[in-house]
C-alpha cells in the first residue's frame, strides 16, 4: 500500500512540479536534459531537524562519489531552503550543522535543489527568502530520468 501511495505521490508531482526558474546554482548553469545514469532523487518532506540532517547527508555523500543528485523539498522540507533570517533552524548534534548549512553544502558539490511553489506559499514564505542556489519548480520541470534511485524523508 505504501509503495502504491508513494508512486502516486511522485506521480502527481511529476504534474505538478514540472520546468523551473534557476536561481545561481554554479555546478548547474541550466536545466539538465535526457537521461543521467545512477540518478539520486530525494523527496525532502520535513524540516524537522534528523530526518532533513539525515537526508542532506546522504545527498553529499553521494555527491563526493560523483553521483547526480536532485533533492526536491516540498511541504515542511521547504522551510530548510530558508535564509537563516527567515526560518531558525536547530543544530543536529552529531555533526554540529544546522540542515541549512548541510543543503549548502550539496548544492556547493553540484546537487540540483528544487523548491515546490506552492508548499513555499503555503508556509508563507516568498521566494526571495530561499538561499541562493535552489530554484522553484514549475509546471514542466524534468524531475526523474530513466534509472533514478529514489528516496523519501
Amino acid at each position: 500500500m505504501h509503495k502504491l501511495l508513494a508512486a502516486l505521490y511522485l506521480a502527481l508531482i511529476c504534474v505538478v512540479v514540472p520546468d523551473a526558474t534557476w536561481a545561481t546554482n554554479s555546478a548547474r548553469e541550466s536545466a539538465p536534459g535526457g537521461c543521467e545514469p545512477d540518478e539520486l532523487f530525494m523527496n525532502l518532506l520535513s524540516d524537522e531537524t534528523w530526518r532533513a540532517t539525515i537526508a542532506l547527508t546522504k545527498a553529499r555523500s553521494n555527491l563526493k562519489a560523483n553521483y547526480p543528485v536532485t533533492i526536491l523539498l516540498d511541504h515542511e522540507g521547504v522551510r530548510v531552503a530558508l535564509k537563516e533570517n527567515a526560518y531558525a533552524q536547530d543544530v543536529f548534534a552529531k555533526t554540529g550543522l544546522k540542515p541549512r548549512a548541510i543543503l549548502k553544502q550539496v548544492l556547493r558539490l553540484g546537487a540540483r535543489v528544487i523548491v515546490c511553489p506552492g508548499c513555499l506559499d503555503r508556509a508563507g514564505f516568498e521566494p526571495h527568502e530561499l538561499i541562493r542556489g535552489v530554484y522553484l519548480g514549475g509546471p514542466t520541470t524534468e524531475i526523474l530520468h530513466c534509472s533514478t534511485v529514489q528516496l523519501t524523508y
